[in-house]
C-alpha cells in the first residue's frame, strides 16, 4: 500500500519528518496533487491511503471580490473532489488537524465549511494533544469518533547540533554577557510579538537582551515592532529567513526561547526549546501544556507574560535538561511514525514493502 501526501505540503517540516520516519520503515511515500477526480482515479488503482495537512493553501487567494469568488470556486472543487475521492473511489483519507481553522484567514466562514467538509470526508483526524481533541470535539462534535492523539515529532535531524553559546554569539555579533531571550520564527500578529516587546521595556534588566529572529514575509510587521521597541537598545530586531542549517546558531546563542502566543493550537516551535535544553516561556494554551514538561518551561495565563519572563531565570539547568530530554524521548520521529502506522494507516504489517 502506498501514502501519498500532496506534493506542496512536503516543503513543511512535519510532512517531511513524517514521509522521512515512514520510508525508515519501509512504507512506500508518493507524493500527488491536491484532490481531482483525476487523483483520486490514480490513487484509487494503485491503491494507498490519501494525507492532507493543509487544505486551505489549495484555496486561499486573498482580498478583494473576485478573489473570493475564486477561493469560493476552488473551495467547492476541492470538496467535492474529496468527497469523491473518499465516497466513489473508497479511498482512505487522513486529516491532520494543526489548527482549528487557518491563522490570519479573510474568510472564517469559508474555512470552517471546508474544514467540515475535508473532516466529514475522513477516515481519521489527527491533532497532536488531549485539549486539540477536546476543542476539535468541541467545534465540529457530529464527527468526535474519527479523532486520534499523535504527537508532533520533535526537529532532531532536521536541524544541526547544539553549539557553544558564546562562540555562536561572537559569530553572530551578538553581547557575551548577558541574558537572551530570543523569539524565533515566522513573524506573525497571532504569535504576540508586539506584546513580548513591550513587557521586556518593562521587566527586562539592564543585562538583559530581547532578540527577534524571523521574516514577515513583506507585511510590514516588523517595521511595527520597530516602533513599539523605539530606541530600547536592549531589543535586537533581525527580520531575516533563516536556513534550516543556520537555526542551531540562533538556538545555541539564546538563554531562553519565548512564544507568547496570542492564540495556539499546536505549536512545533516549543519543540525547539526541548532539542536545544534551553527553557521556555510560553502560554498556557491549545497543546503547549501538554507538548511540554513542567520542569523547562514557565508556562502562564492572560496577563502573565511579564512575571514569567522574570521566573524563567530560576529554573535549574540540570531539570531544563532532564524535562527537556523527556520531551525528546516522547515525540520522538519513530514513536509518531509507529503512532502513524499503527492506529491511522491501517496497520504496520499491510503497510510494508
Amino acid at each position: 500500500m502506498n501514502i501519498y501526501f500532496i506534493k506542496f505540503e512536503s516543503n513543511y517540516h512535519y510532512v517531511r519528518l513524517i514521509i522521512k520516519g515512514l520510508k525508515q520503515k519501509g512504507v512506500t511515500v508518493r507524493k500527488t496533487t491536491y484532490p481531482s477526480p483525476m487523483s483520486s482515479f490514480s490513487i484509487a488503482v494503485n491503491g494507498g491511503v490519501f494525507h492532507i495537512n493543509w487544505p486551505e493553501f489549495y484555496y486561499k487567494m486573498g482580498k478583494g471580490l473576485i478573489k473570493m469568488l475564486v477561493s469560493i470556486m476552488l473551495a467547492l472543487s476541492l470538496i467535492i473532489s474529496m468527497m469523491i475521492m473518499r465516497f466513489l473511489f473508497g479511498i482512505r483519507v487522513v486529516f491532520s488537524l494543526h489548527n482549528l481553522l487557518p491563522h490570519n484567514s479573510e474568510r472564517r466562514w469559508l474555512d470552517r465549511i471546508v474544514y467540515s467538509a475535508v473532516i466529514f470526508c475522513s477516515s481519521s483526524v489527527i491533532c497532536h494533544c488531549i485539549k486539540a481533541k477536546e476543542l476539535i470535539n468541541e467545534h465540529y462534535p457530529t464527527y468526535s469518533g474519527k479523532v486520534i492523539v499523535i504527537p508532533h515529532p520533535n526537529f532532531m535531524g532536521v536541524y544541526g547540533d547544539k553549539m557553544n553559546k558564546y562562540e555562536m554569539r561572537d559569530i553572530l555579533n551578538l553581547p557575551q554577557d548577558v541574558y537572551i531571550y530570543i523569539f524565533f520564527g515566522k513573524v506573525r500578529a497571532y504569535k504576540g510579538i508586539k506584546e513580548l516587546v513591550k513587557e521586556f521595556r518593562e521587566v527586562g534588566g539592564t543585562e538583559d537582551r530581547l532578540l527577534i529572529v524571523g521574516s514577515d514575509d513583506g507585511t510590514g510587521y516588523i517595521e511595527e515592532i520597530k516602533r513599539i521597541a523605539g530606541d530600547d537598545e536592549r531589543i535586537m530586531i533581525r527580520g531575516i529567513w533563516v536556513l534550516d542549517e543556520f537555526v542551531n546558531l540562533y538556538m545555541s546563542c539564546a538563554d531562553c526561547l519565548v512564544l507568547p502566543y496570542r492564540d495556539i493550537l499546536t505549536s512545533g516551535g516549543v519543540l525547539l526549546s526541548a532539542q536545544y535544553c534551553i527553557p521556555l516561556v510560553a502560554p498556557a494554551i491549545g497543546c503547549i501544556p501538554e507538548q511540554v514538561d513542567g520542569r523547562m518551561a514557565v508556562l502562564y495565563d492572560e496577563g502573565g507574560l511579564g512575571d514569567a519572563l522574570r521566573r524563567i531565570k530560576g529554573l535549574k539547568e540540570r531539570e531544563v535538561i532532564e524535562g527537556s530530554r523527556a520531551v525528546m524521548e516522547r515525540t520522538a520521529l519513530d514513536v509518531v511514525t509507529n503512532r502513524l502506522i499503527e492506529d491511522v494507516y491501517g496497520g504496520g504489517e499491510e503497510l510494508s514493502c
